[in-house]
């Protein structure tokens, strides 16, 4: 999937954690094709940083329901 279409986008765009526990709701991701499709409704994504700081991906994981993200997990 091209990063353009993806959640990942907006890790490495803030390089900040992204959470997503429902697409659908959420104003970014709603109109994305993967959960329009139903392919992912929920995201939790994790930057990856070099040594200098520089954001080179992501850890992430999805679903296709809707799921609320606790610290254990």
């Amino acid at each position: 999937m091209p990063l353009g279409d993806s959640f990942c986008r907006f890790t490495v765009a803030t390089g900040a954690p992204f959470i997503v526990e429902d697409a659908i709701q959420h104003p970014w991701t709603h109109q994305m094709p993967c959960v329009v499709s139903g392919e992912s409704r929920c995201y939790l994504g994790i930057p990856l940083r070099m040594n200098d700081g520089d954001v080179i991906g992501t850890m992430c994981v999805y679903g296709p329901q809707a799921t609320i993200f606790d610290t254990v997990q």
